[in-house]
């Protein structure tokens, strides 16, 4: 996969094999491409079955089609590319539902068809047991888990999503559930998200995305109240640009989390776009928190000229407290701002860099807050005596995957080699936690220096 080495999803896969047991008269049978093929055959297959698709566009017709059985939905193999669409106008939509299915869909194209008035949907209506959507691609399709409601008026949830390594071209997504929650490797671009926004009690595993935002789309995670989250090792990149005027005078942030979680090892780049014209938007924040977090060893990299009023305040926190720590800020005025509110509710800052400056203001040190490096490294990428980088991790935390193993996620397949992150920190060493990630043929600047522009935390036994 792209982004990320995900042994979590061994743990997560494993869960939904232990809910669905095959039965012994399950049958795979390969479909041929054409005009209705797919849907009779799902209404011929048995609960259980494996449908296989082959190279070629399976086309469906208008309206709601309805999958309320167990079945598997998948490629001929990882080199056969099949596409699936609708053919008329309205609203089209393809539907998961019934208390005891388990669906799996692998290696599809779901785009929209070219006579299509509304933007198709792919629905889970209610209490489903499981639903795994894996390595597919949706172009123009919005993806939605919904509830339904048994007799006394209770709301009834999908008990356990996976979504690992699919690509989402605009359209939205609003998904939950009640046990199992893991959106890991996938690839967003224009699309808004939503993670349990309905106060489904699964926690979210966000884990090793990249989320390529515009002005108008937003990753929104959590609820309100009990929900918790780890987002983990994720990619955000919402560069705005005055379309329509849709920035101008707007309040913009591409992250906003609530209830209470973990936001770790993510890169998240905001703030206009040089190359188009921009606008003056009144602030763009970097991520705004609803809740309680512990907000460690991310890159928070925001473009000159982003904030603009609301008193340069970098972040919101509301509703509860954040706790910043072995961040990295790059670009953001008077490192980081928060109001007397957000300081009285108990966030603190503690052992983070900053690098850069905005409109001509440096970075301004904090002591115990934030602090200034100014990049001492030795010959070989080490920092000397007097860099803030020394000692500079956190000795009780150390983050793990979803299956408790070591905490890589988004290093495999990324632009760095993952021997970057292997080196042992004994505890007869003076080395230091963090170390600078560069790529090898990288290109020195004019005077020689390597251009670093994110920490490694080194493995601890």
């Amino acid at each position: 996969m792209k982004y990320g080495n995900f042994k979590g999803l061994g743990l997560a896969l494993s869960l939904l094999a232990c809910a669905y047991v095959q039965p012994a008269t399950a049958a795979e049978v390969e479909i041929e491409p054409g005009y209705g093929t797919l849907m009779t055959a799902v209404a011929d297959a048995n609960a259980g079955d494996v449908i296989v698709l082959k190279e070629g566009i399976y086309y469906m017709s208008n309206g709601t089609q309805v999958i309320d059985k167990s079945l598997t939905i998948r490629a001929l193999n990882a080199q056969t590319k099949p596409k699936l669409m609708f053919t008329s106008g309205g609203i089209s939509a393809l539907e998961i539902r019934g208390e005891d299915t388990d669906f799996v869909m692998q290696g599809i194209t779901f785009y929209e068809g070219q006579s299509i008035t509304n933007t198709p949907y792919f629905e889970v209506i209610g209490e489903v047991n499981s639903v795994a959507l894996l390595q597919n691609n949706f172009t123009d399709i919005e993806v939605f888990v919904k509830p339904d409601y048994d007799p006394d008026g209770n709301l009834l949830y999908l008990d356990k999503l996976v979504v690992v390594g699919n690509r989402f071209v605009r359209g939205k997504i609003d998904s939950a559930a009640e046990e199992l929650f893991l959106f890991a490797g996938n690839s967003l671009s224009f699309n808004n998200f939503y993670a349990n926004k309905s106060q489904s009690t699964a926690e979210q595993h966000i884990l090793g995305n990249a989320f390529v935002l515009d002005n108008t789309t937003t990753v929104n995670i959590g609820s309100t109240g009990s929900s918790h989250s780890r987002v983990v090792g994720n990619f955000f990149d919402r560069l705005v640009s005055d379309d329509s005027s849709s920035a101008s005078n707007a309040y913009l942030s591409p992250v906003y989390l609530r209830g209470h979680g973990v936001f770790s090892n993510n890169t998240v780049l905001a703030g206009r776009n040089t190359y188009q014209s921009p606008g003056t938007p009144n602030s763009i924040q970097v991520v705004d928190f609803y809740g309680s977090f512990a907000i460690n060893n991310n890159v928070f990299h925001v473009e000159p000229i982003a904030l603009q009023e609301r008193d340069n305040i970098s972040f919101n926190v509301r509703d509860g407290d954040a706790h910043f720590s072995n961040n990295i800020f790059v670009n953001l005025p008077n490192a980081v701002a928060f109001s007397g509110l957000d300081r009285a509710n108990g966030t603190t800052l503690e052992n983070n860099l900053c690098f850069s400056e905005v409109d001509g203001v440096p970075c301004i040190e904090h002591a115990g807050i934030t602090v200034v490096d100014d990049l001492k490294l030795d010959s070989q990428f080490r920092p000397l005596a007097g860099s803030p980088a020394i000692d500079a991790g956190i000795d009780d935390v150390f983050y793990r995957d979803v299956d408790g193993t070591r905490s890589d996620i988004g290093i495999e397949g990324g632009p760095l080699p993952k021997s970057q992150f292997d080196d042992q920190r004994l505890a007869t060493e003076s080395a230091p936690y963090l170390y600078p990630l560069f790529e090898a043929n990288a290109s020195l600047s004019n005077n020689g220096e390597l251009n670093v522009k994110a920490i490694a935390i080194s493995k601890l036994r």
